[in-house]
């Protein structure tokens, strides 16, 4: 699995997964099912109009497509660099030793590529010693980092790492919690997920399409990740929808276990009356638990906020300019066991600073099971909050499923 990784990734953007309303129907879909909380008043659709307000709510869903395309083309880009020689040896517990690559360590898991066996992926638990001629960053518990190749250590459950100036470092095997090969190709350094759910109720024409998308690349100083989350239910009264975009960077400290973030957002919500929201942050953020099991990630901030709402009659109101605090926790489960089950969970608040009195929050569960390798069955829950909305109401929430891919 690649979700949830135990990385600093920090959710207080990423953690905003916004839905447009629809209805609760009885889907007949056999590979996806979605709820969502229904209009609250009577007039919220124009009579005759056959749409909500006046809001275009494609321009919302469909900009995903580009994002998607965009960061597939990356990985087909042609680079230099060449796939590396199969000499990495790791012995395991029952002393058995094998010859390949290290593709990655990432939550308890080693992917290693084998000649006979393709590539394979071995507990980390379940591993003795490991030898590499080539470089790697080795994360430990805790956050901190060893740069450098990997000898042959005597010592069982130990290994030795030596940097560029020969100076070795020996660590408890245990206490590492990833392994990333330095010399790759870019595609090498992304990682990609996507997962889609589509559900249609023919008794009561309702459709409803849900898109969640996340993109990343790691290097030595740092992480760029970029999120979007779509949702459209379409019926015969009219389309609603919402959507969140996000780009954030996460930069390592010396501290180990300290990042310091910068992010953007953009969001609409039709349920919420939100037209659009840009926000522009930064803060830290520290790993309170980070291990091959589990992860723990609090984070604090402050962030600056463009709005404008829409009123029921399809008028825009103010633009309202704001600054807000940020607070949040992600945490992150795993297990290996098959099938093997991925849990992950966001909560973000935002302290109004100059609209006094006022609190946005946003939290969001998914759970995922891996079918075969890279492809899983998702459930996804979120909800969200604004106490200042100018809506009916003051929150947002729904459950979906469906099919994801990770690369």
């Amino acid at each position: 699995m690649k979700t949830g990784k135990s990385r600093l990734l920090f959710g207080c953007f990423s953690a905003v997964h916004l839905r447009g309303s629809g209805v609760i129907a009885n889907e007949h879909s056999s590979c996806s099912l979605d709820f969502a909380k229904g209009p609250k008043r009577s007039d919220d659709f124009q009579s005759g109009s056959g749409s909500k307000r006046k809001k275009p709510a494609e321009r919302r869903f469909f900009p995903v497509a580009g994002l998607v395309c965009l960061t597939l083309a990356l990985f087909f880009l042609p680079t230099n660099g060449q796939a590396r020689s199969k000499t990495d040896e790791i012995t395991l517990i029952n002393g058995n030793v094998i010859n390949g690559e290290i593709k990655e360590l990432l939550q308890g898991k080693l992917r290693f590529s084998t000649d006979s066996m393709g590539t394979v992926t071995i507990e980390w638990e379940d591993i003795l010693f490991v030898r590499s001629d080539f470089n790697f960053e080795v994360r430990l518990e805790g956050g901190s980092r060893l740069y450098g190749s990997m000898v042959q250590e005597t010592e069982e459950g130990h290994l030795r790492v030596l940097d560029e100036r020969g100076e070795p470092s020996r660590v408890a095997v245990l206490d590492v919690v990833e392994l990333r090969p330095i010399k790759r190709t870019i595609a090498d350094r992304f990682d990609f997920r996507i997962s889609l759910g589509l559900s249609f109720d023919k008794a009561s024409d309702v459709n409803t399409y849900t898109l969640n998308f996340s993109a990343g690349y790691e290097d030595e100083r740092g992480m760029t990740s970029l999120t979007a989350i779509a949702n459209r239910t379409e019926q015969t009264q009219g389309t609603v929808s919402s959507s969140q975009y996000n780009l954030s960077r996460q930069f390592w400290t010396k501290r180990p276990n300290v990042v310091r973030w910068l992010a953007a957002s953009y969001a609409t919500n039709d349920e919420l009356d939100l037209d659009y929201r840009y926000t522009l942050g930064f803060g830290l953020g520290k790993a309170l638990i980070d291990n091959n099991r589990q992860s723990l990630l609090g984070f604090f901030g402050i962030q600056g906020a463009t709005e404008l709402d829409q009123t029921n009659t399809g008028v825009p109101t103010e633009r309202l300019n704001s600054l807000e605090g940020v607070l949040g926790a992600n945490y992150v489960l795993w297990r290996f066991k098959t099938p093997e089950i991925d849990l992950e969970t966001n909560l973000s608040i935002y302290p109004g600073i100059t609209e006094s009195g006022r609190w946005r929050g946003n939290g969001d569960i998914r759970l995922s099971w891996e079918l075969v390798e890279d492809l899983y069955w998702d459930i996804n829950g979120w909800y969200t909050y604004d106490n200042q909305s100018p809506a009916g109401s003051n929150s947002d929430y729904g459950v979906s499923t469906g099919l994801g891919w990770s690369y």
